[in-house]
């Protein structure tokens, strides 16, 4: 899986609580999170799924990418497109 610009900075400042950053970890934080995702076979389209290695965060995905990363209690809410 593929993860997005968000979703690393999201896991820096949600799962490690860091709010300042040098541009090499956060290369670094991506290719880690890439490399954790590697055998990832999500078994829906956009469901939310946990975070390995990391309780209480779940991981939201659409079209083999990683979107974001949630906590786990925080309410997560599926966008409906609506015709009008």
């Amino acid at each position: 899986m593929k993860v997005t610009y968000h979703a690393t900075k999201r896991f820096l400042q949600r799962v490690l609580k860091k709010e300042h950053w040098s541009r090499q970890e956060f290369r670094q934080i991506k290719q880690q999170l890439e490399e954790m995702f590697m055998c990832v076979v999500p078994g829906s389209y956009a469901r939310p799924f946990a975070l390995p290695q990391y309780k209480g965060y779940v991981v939201v995905h659409q079209d083999n990418t990683v979107i974001t990363i949630l906590e786990k209690d925080r309410e997560y809410r599926k966008r409906i497109k609506r015709n009008a």
